[in-house]
């Protein structure tokens, strides 16, 4: 019995010994800096009402909302200034248009429509958007507004969550 305790005692030790000579990770980020959609609604369990569909890239909701915002991140150091970041959205009526929605019709921005700005010392920002009841009785039933993040001349988007697809159902 006495040798069973003097044998973990000497395990325990040489694991501890063990696991200090290894080298310590480094987990800053240092790759360039990026901006990316995030969709921080994706994962939750319970939904709010009008949100009726949630991806890492998109999301749906119902023509009732009133209000809703995107969150686009800063992946990377925090700035001591402002970071304005542009990003587009296709018009409905261009030749190689996703979106269906319209402004004016379908919804309005709250927020300088191409701009979104991320706050000094901080890694998020928002484009908020007003929807309105603009899709009628027998019209199509989903209006979709899609949005790809462009960066500034120091940021570039990144790759993989650049394009954001919004939908709004009746």
């Amino acid at each position: 019995m006495k040798i069973n305790y003097i044998a973990i005692v000497l395990l325990a030790v040489s694991s501890i010994l063990m696991s200090s000579c290894m080298e310590e990770e480094d987990f800053h980020y240092t790759d360039p800096t990026l901006v990316e959609f995030k969709n921080d609604r994706f994962g939750l369990t319970a939904q709010p009402a009008n949100n009726t569909a949630n991806t890492f890239n998109s999301r749906t909701v119902k023509q009732g909302l009133v209000r809703d915002s995107i969150l686009v991140q800063l992946v990377g150091p925090q700035k001591s200034v402002e970071t304005e970041i542009n990003y587009v959205v296709d018009g409905p009526n261009s030749s190689n248009a996703v979106t269906t929605a319209e402004e004016g019709i379908n919804f309005n921005f709250e927020t300088t429509k191409g701009k979104v700005i991320i706050p000094a010392n901080s890694s998020f920002g928002y484009i908020k958007l007003s929807l309105l009841s603009g899709i009628a009785e027998g019209e199509t039933q989903t209006k979709r507004i899609v949005f790809t993040l462009m960066g500034n001349e120091d940021i570039g988007p990144s790759q993989n969550y650049k394009i954001f697809t919004y939908t709004i159902t009746r």
